[in-house]
């Protein structure tokens, strides 16, 4: 016995509106949710821009630091 699709189908008689063609399998919910951004997605876009933001508050301090400390081992 053969496993294609096409053998399977050999004795189904022809579709209207499809030319005798085997359809395609459609999915259109599938697509509507991978392009739509989950509470999740948001979250965590919120709080990487919130460590994102406090990394560069940290490394501007170092920074401001550092140049402080070498002003005073100059003087």
């Amino acid at each position: 016995m053969s496993s294609k699709l096409e053998d399977l189908l050999a004795g189904v008689p022809a579709q209207n509106g499809n030319n005798g063609e085997v359809p395609s399998p459609t999915f259109p919910d599938l697509k509507a949710s991978a392009s739509r951004q989950t509470q999740l997605d948001k979250t965590t876009a919120i709080v990487k821009q919130v460590l994102d933001d406090e990394q560069a508050a940290r490394a501007e301090e170092r920074r401001r630091l550092k140049e402080a400390r070498e002003n005073r081992d100059k003087g």
